[in-house]
Formats: C-alpha cells, sequence, structure tokens
C-alpha cells in the first residue's frame, strides 16, 4: 500500500445484489489513531448497497489525476481479514479522481449514514 488507507461509505453493487448491509454483517474498518483494521459488526440495518469501503492512494497517472484503488470492506465481498494489521484483497477497484475530489473524500465524515 502506497498511502494511508482511509475508510468511507461508498456503494458495492455486489453488497446491493445480495442485500447488505444487514444486522449482524462484518466489516473492516481502518483505525487512523492505532494505524491498523479493526473487524466491526453492523449493529443496524443501513441503507441496501451503501457500505464502508477502503480507499488508498497509489499515486499519479500520466494525465496529473490520483490513482486510488479501493475495496468494499465488508467481509467476504472485496476482503478477508488475516490478521491485527492487515487485509487481503479479494477484489479492487482502480478510480482516477482529481486532488479536490480526493482531498472531499478524505475531509468528509459520513456520521449520518451508519450500520
Amino acid at each position: 500500500m502506497n498511502g494511508t488507507p482511509i475508510t468511507r461509505t461508498a456503494f458495492c453493487q455486489h453488497c446491493f445484489r445480495k442485500g447488505h448491509p444487514k444486522t449482524g454483517d462484518k466489516f473492516l474498518v481502518f483505525g487512523s489513531d492505532r494505524q491498523f483494521f479493526f473487524v466491526k459488526k453492523a449493529v443496524r440495518a443501513g441503507k441496501l448497497g451503501y457500505t464502508p469501503h477502503i480507499f488508498i492512494y497509489q499515486g499519479l497517472n500520466s494525465a496529473g489525476k490520483l490513482k486510488i484503488i479501493s475495496y468494499c470492506a465488508m467481509i467476504g465481498c472485496d476482503v478477508e481479514r488475516e490478521k491485527k494489521n492487515s487485509m487481503v484483497a479479494i477484489g479492487k477497484e482502480i478510480n482516477y479522481m482529481t486532488f479536490k475530489n480526493w482531498n472531499a473524500l478524505v475531509t468528509m465524515k459520513d456520521i449520518g449514514l451508519q450500520i
């Protein structure tokens, strides 16, 4: 991983089709204070398909856009927990965005959407 991971809510088509998030679903979050991954359990059903995602900055492309790797953080969708400080990626999505959009994602706190 190049950059420090952040956890934010995003839409996942696979989770939408499977009816996630549901109460009791497990997912990963990256703890910015302790700098490792935690497994959490959903205490209520959230909005269908909107799940925690891990976003990691990977560098710039030739057009000057930031390369961002994202993973759906639902256990069994794009990630599995390996040990306390790591995750195993099953799938991923590569995104390119402007610095302005990345900065908005980093500074956004989606406290209104919880599972």
